[in-house]
């Protein structure tokens, strides 16, 4: 009774923590931990920017403190192409799904443009749009209000009525985003830095549930760095760095990754390590062949969380194709090889 009693407190208190930590941030957008996966959903200014095939689909699913909640869960489909020399299209679609009945779905349609001069090859500076919908929805018949406390009985009663009068369950908001992105192409050499920036929901729309005009959906501004190095015929590094802040709310993400070609045009392999400020490291493990990579990462827990979570934070998945749009496979052609050819 004792061990039940403390394991109570505990998950009170880490309940506690969860619904404090949402006050202070006020709200911020989920973020997978191999962001880098999905170009697209980073930025909207990468929409179409790929090596080695005319279509890029993605494909993520991520779940989190399973050992204490309900599950959280994110997944994400993305498909974009280059078009001509200078365009970029593409599309996904984002669920994020909370114990509850508390969520969100995205679908959004991007573009990009290249603004260079498409016959040099050793810049390259995109901007891009994304224009779309967000569906959100939250089930009260999930929740215990406060008015739904029984005095006599002296513990709650989800039958009482909950005195909230939320005037709609779901809502549908627009999606806006924009982005400018940079983008050493010159294969010569072996350092190649790119960077980027995003602005998200720049439309601001008001998301509220109960009809509120100053609840709005929080701007939130996205920096990103890194470079490529090509170490050797075999071996490409890449170090990068993830800057993210949304109403007071900051992510930095640092860290990188090291590919090995195992069989040129067919067998590569990754390994990534990341830190995320505050929250958790992350090892990140991956294989691709003839242009279909699988990775997968797990976040351990460093926060205040981890008494809790006893370090486990999220696992996640990511599929990634790239090929031609007759859906054949198409031999990937590596950075690593790109470098091989040239340095001939």
């Amino acid at each position: 009774m004792k061990n039940i009693q403390i394991n109570q407190t505990k998950l009170s208190l880490f309940v506690f923590t969860i619904l404090l930590s949402m006050q202070l941030v006020k709200a911020q957008d989920p973020v997978m931990s191999q962001y880098s996966v999905s170009p697209m959903i980073l930025n909207p200014a990468n929409t179409g920017v790929m090596t080695g095939g005319d279509i890029r689909a993605v494909a993520q699913y991520r779940t989190q403190w399973t050992n204490i909640v309900d599950k959280i869960a994110n997944l994400n489909v993305a498909v974009d192409v280059p078009l001509k020399e200078r365009w970029g299209v593409g599309g996904y679609f984002l669920n994020h799904s909370a114990p509850k009945g508390i969520g969100f779905t995205n679908f959004v349609l991007s573009g990009a443009y290249d603004i260079t001069n498409p016959k040099q090859k050793k810049h390259k500076v995109n901007m891009g749009l994304q224009l779309g919908l967000i569906y959100k929805y939250i089930n009260p018949d999930k929740y215990i209000w406060d008015q739904q406390y029984d005095q006599q009985a002296g513990n709650f009663n989800a039958d009482l009525p909950s005195g909230e009068n939320t005037s709609r369950v779901g809502i549908v908001i627009p999606e806006t985003n924009y982005g400018i992105s940079y983008m050493h192409i010159d294969n010569t050499h072996r350092l190649r830095p790119y960077a980027g920036f995003t602005l998200m929901h720049f439309a601001h729309p008001r998301e509220s549930f109960y009809g509120e005009k100053g609840s709005r959906l929080p701007l939130r501004y996205v920096g990103y760095i890194g470079t490529k190095y090509i170490a050797s015929n075999e071996i490409v590094l890449e170090p990068r760095v993830l800057f993210t802040y949304q109403r007071q709310a900051i992510q930095l993400n640092i860290g990188g990754e090291a590919s090995y070609v195992i069989i040129p045009n067919q067998l590569n392999t990754l390994i990534g390590f990341y830190w995320r400020w505050r929250d958790a490291v992350v090892p990140t493990l991956g294989v691709e062949y003839k242009g279909i990579l699988f990775r997968i990462a797990y976040d351990i827990n460093t926060s205040e969380l981890k008494e809790f979570s006893k370090g486990r934070g999220a696992t996640e998945f990511s599929l990634v194709f790239t090929g031609n749009r007759l859906l054949t496979l198409k031999p990937k052609t590596s950075a690593t090889d790109i470098m091989r050819n040239k340095l001939k």
